[in-house]
């Protein structure tokens, strides 16, 4: 059994949906003929002036094309240089916590038994090192 609300609701949307889409067709047409216009306009400016010189459009591009490397070349070597301190605080921050982690294997009592097997003596020699590197 259907509800004559709930179709008439929905024909509603339906009208909405159509009525939005003729909306937004008519604005694109719009947009359209506003540009067809513009560059109409522009073929009767453009027309009438000489081309460039060759040498002024490459001084151009080529102004254009140094700049643009120079940004370029700076954003990098500063991406660069902050991951190189990013790295470097990261390498401090892992040495410590080797050295921490050593402490506190170095507490008896304070880990289970199994715990304290699963670190081998190759490890506690790495965490010496990485913190005498430090």
């Amino acid at each position: 059994v259907e509800k004559p609300y709930s179709s008439l609701h929905e024909k509603n949307i339906q009208s909405n949906r159509k009525a939005s889409t003729l909306a937004a067709e008519q604005q694109h047409r719009e947009r359209l003929e506003q540009i067809e216009m513009l560059h109409q306009k522009e073929q009767k400016v453009f027309d009438q002036l000489p081309p460039l010189d060759p040498t002024v459009t490459c001084d151009a591009i080529h102004q254009y094309l140094s700049t643009t490397s120079q940004f370029l070349n700076s954003y990098i070597a500063d991406a660069n240089a902050s991951l190189e301190g990013t790295s470097h605080k990261l390498s401090v921050l892992e040495k410590q916590m080797s050295l921490l982690e050593s402490k506190l294997e170095s507490i008896p009592g304070l880990f289970s038994e199994d715990e304290e097997q699963s670190v081998n003596a190759t490890d506690q020699d790495n965490i010496i090192d990485n913190v005498a590197e430090g």
